[in-house]
């Protein structure tokens, strides 16, 4: 990344907020997953594990303090062609997908948890999926409170570089 400092000075590229239910049903899920004969959320754990290492940028900052610490980020970015289709923070989406997908099984096996009866079993998810929408609605509600977006883009300083007069065209997706 040709500029280290505005990169890491810039909140959004370097956090991610993941979630403590999230990540504490995905973990029952990958749990439940290995005592099964055909685990099935492998994949998805590799994939979760490697965008979160990749989304962590080429250098490893742990709260606002940079460690100077190289990350894989920066083997990606030397790699043709592919190295110009994803940004580090565009990694953190991938994670967070994969994240919901483990999310996901771990619900389905607390459906099919034997012991419980089902009154329990959906009341158990309410609660999880309760707590889930909880943790998450403060960055809903007010983003600029909760800190979400609330730096700018690496790629608006990119764009800032360019010599002339130029138009940003943004289309909300909410």
């Amino acid at each position: 990344i040709a500029d280290k400092e505005i990169y890491l000075q810039n909140e959004a590229n370097t956090v991610a907020y993941l979630g403590y239910t999230a990540i504490a049903v995905s973990a029952y899920a990958l749990y439940n997953d290995r005592r099964k004969k055909e685990p099935n959320a492998l994949p998805f754990l590799v994939t979760f594990l490697l965008s979160l290492w990749l989304s962590l940028g080429p250098y490893l900052s742990i709260g606002s303090v940079n460690t100077e610490i190289p990350g894989i980020y920066l083997l990606y970015e030397h790699l043709p062609i592919i190295s110009n289709v994803l940004k580090p923070e565009k990694f953190g989406l991938l994670s967070s997908l994969m994240l919901a997908v483990l999310f996901s099984y771990g619900i389905k096996d607390l459906q099919n948890t034997k012991g419980l009866e089902n009154k329990s079993k959906y009341y158990l998810i309410g609660f999880i999926l309760l707590l889930a929408f909880a943790e998450y609605m403060p960055a809903v509600a007010n983003p600029a409170k909760s800190g979400a977006y609330s730096s700018i883009p690496i790629a608006y300083y990119e764009l800032g570089k360019v010599p002339g007069k130029s138009t940003i065209l943004m289309l909300s997706a909410t």
